[in-house]
């Protein structure tokens, strides 16, 4: 049987799920694997990569804060690589590193399954990093009416903006509060609650507006998520999003398509 080396790079990596959602996937299909948590330097993924690989690896997977850095690093790059301008997901594949992103894919997925809809309605994302790149792209596929980017520094949020096509409308602002009564939806890509707290307090919130945390909390609600419970909105962490995006990379590595329903994380 043939054995696959697999892997995910990040600083920090101790709290990742990775190796047991790709454990799981791999015994759908009598897969025999190793997934490992590599604590990469902050300035010494490439090389720590490049080991991997020589060493037998056949994928890997790539979070905070390496994502841009991988992007720099792969051979080749898939076409929603290379629109968000991140890589989450590499593949030595005929002797080149190829990445890829399946963050954005992941999300969509998850709002799919959780009956949110997005076509047609005005979408919010928190923040202009690395995690809002990588699912900007994805979102504006889905044809929401309109983007609203916030962040603080409105230069940077406008800085992103002007990578993409504007075939659906993306405006750079930092105002939350004057959009939320008119959006569907609202996606905190920031690293911390406290950044939105006081102007989600200060607003009106419809009852019609769904909020999602791209971070995900272990056994326990993520603060934005425990915050929005209590006033009694729909609210959903990013759990969802990292099986499905899990499941995109297993496919790019396998060619096979994991069930992610009744992946069980905790005990």
């Amino acid at each position: 049987m043939t054995f696959y080396k697999l892997a995910v790079f990040g600083n920090p990596i101790a709290h990742s799920l990775s190796p047991q959602i790709h454990q799981q996937f791999a015994a759908q299909f009598g897969l025999a694997l190793s997934y490992e948590k590599i604590l990469a330097p902050l300035d010494g993924f490439v090389l720590a990569a490049q080991d991997f690989f020589a060493q037998g690896g056949l994928g890997c997977n790539i979070t905070a804060p390496f994502k841009t850095e991988a992007f720099n690093f792969v051979e080749a790059l898939s076409e929603r690589a290379q629109q968000s301008g991140a890589v989450n997901t590499i593949k030595l594949q005929d002797g080149k590193l190829w990445g890829d992103n399946t963050d954005g894919t992941g999300l969509l997925k998850d709002l799919y399954a959780k009956n949110i809809v997005i076509e047609n309605q005005q979408v919010i994302i928190v923040g202009a990093g690395g995690a809002a790149r990588g699912i900007l792209p994805a979102l504006a596929s889905a044809k929401p009416s309109s983007i609203i980017l916030i962040n603080r520094d409105v230069h940077k949020a406008a800085s992103l903006v002007a990578q993409y096509d504007q075939k659906v409308p993306i405006v750079a602002a930092t105002n939350l509060s004057q959009f939320l009564e008119s959006s569907a939806l609202l996606i905190d890509a920031t690293s911390d609650f406290e950044i939105i707290k006081q102007s989600l307090e200060s607003s009106f919130l419809p009852k019609t507006l769904a909020i999602y945390d791209l971070k995900y909390g272990h056994e326990k609600p993520t603060p934005l998520i425990h915050w929005a419970n209590a006033q009694g909105l729909k609210a959903y962490d990013g759990l969802g999003m990292l099986i499905e995006q899990a499941a995109e990379a297993f496919y790019q590595w396998f060619g096979l398509r994991p069930n992610t329903k009744n992946i069980q994380l905790y005990s």
